[in-house]
């Protein structure tokens, strides 16, 4: 396992519900976009679920943040899958959101993906409560 930041790559595999797995198809893949580190592609044996995991400048901060990037050929992902995703990369302690930008900011090429973001702690919650 390689720790981005706050938050993790899987060297390997990573365990989904219902006994699926995804596999790393590439590591440091060149994006074609700008990153702030690694980038690796992972998918499921059969190419149901395919994922791409990347560090990138986040919005206004600029602050590199884990951006992870994710579909299924012909379904949109149901919420356990987004959840085993958000889990797998992101853990239990670190925020992560789906963002839906204005239509001018859009970054979907296929209609069958979610992007989650890692959220910067100052945008969410005051621990000392």
């Amino acid at each position: 396992m390689t720790t981005v930041g706050r938050c993790v790559m899987p060297k390997d595999q990573v365990q989904l519900p219902r006994g699926g797995k995804l596999l790393v198809r590439r590591r440091d893949l060149e994006a074609g976009w700008p990153t702030a580190g690694p980038t690796q592609v992972y998918s499921t044996i059969d190419n149901d679920l395919r994922v791409i995991v990347g560090m990138e400048p986040f919005l206004r901060d600029r602050v590199p943040r884990l951006h992870v990037s994710f579909s299924h050929p012909t379904r949109t992902p149901d919420w356990e899958t987004i959840r085993a995703v958000k889990d797998a990369f992101f853990g239990d302690e670190v925020e992560a959101a789906v963002l839906l930008p204005k239509k001018r900011h859009y970054v979907n090429y296929h209609p069958h993906t979610h992007h989650l973001w890692e959220m910067p702690d100052e945008w969410l919650y005051d621990d000392d409560q």
